[in-house]
């Protein structure tokens, strides 16, 4: 008897985690988006931008177009800034100078 007892409580509880890992699942594919965009706060010192993109250029992109263009950047006005305090972008090195 004492089995069955141990057997039936392995059973329920194995059904509930079924059921709560398929609630999770419904929740979170229903109500959450597939990729959540990450909003990107600039550094406004132009020292700091160029670090800051030169950064990213040499961990994550292959150019200043491909960074500009997946987190949805102006690239005539970061080029323009970084012109002002004699920064260039120098395509062959994939960075600011």
């Amino acid at each position: 008897m004492v089995y069955v007892a141990n057997m039936n409580y392995t059973i329920n509880r194995w059904n509930v985690h079924r059921r709560m890992d398929r609630i999770y699942t419904e929740l979170f594919s229903v109500n959450c988006p597939a990729k959540v965009k990450e909003e990107i706060m600039l550094p406004s010192d132009p020292d700091m931008l160029a670090s800051f993109l030169n950064m990213k250029l040499r961990d994550q992109y292959a150019s200043l177009d491909a960074l500009c263009d997946d987190l949805e950047l102006n690239k005539e006005e970061i080029v323009a800034k970084l012109k002002e305090a004699d920064y260039d972008y120098i395509p062959a090195r994939n960075q600011f100078l």
